[in-house]
C-alpha cells in the first residue's frame, strides 16, 4: 500500500509540478509511470544482486549505486517517455 501511494503521489507531483505536463491521456501516462517504476525497481534489485552475490561487494555501496541508477532512470524515463510533449494529431 505504501509503494502504491508513493508512486501515485510521485506521478502527480512529476506531472503537475516537475514537468508541468498537460494532456488528455492521464490514465495511459499513469500506467506507463507505474511500469517504469517497476522497471527501475528491477534494475535496482539486479544491481544489488550483482554487487553483493556476484562481486561480493559491500551491501551499502551496492544499494547506493542501485538507488542512483533508479533515480536517473526514473527521471530520464519520465522526461523523455512519459511526460514528453507530443504534438496534437491533426484531424482531417
Amino acid at each position: 500500500m505504501a509503494w502504491f501511494l508513493g508512486v501515485q503521489t510521485g506521478f502527480w507531483v512529476d506531472r503537475v509540478i516537475v514537468f508541468r505536463h498537460q494532456s488528455t491521456t492521464v490514465f495511459r501516462e499513469m500506467l506507463a509511470f507505474y511500469g517504469t517504476r517497476i522497471l527501475t525497481f528491477l534494475i535496482e534489485s539486479a544491481t544489488l544482486w550483482v554487487g553483493i552475490s556476484l562481486l561480493s561487494g559491500n551491501g551499502t555501496a551496492a544499494k547506493v549505486v542501485g538507488q542512483i541508477l533508479a533515480i536517473i532512470g526514473n527521471y530520464v524515463l519520465s522526461k523523455f517517455v512519459i511526460f514528453k510533449n507530443r504534438p496534437e494529431h491533426e484531424t482531417k
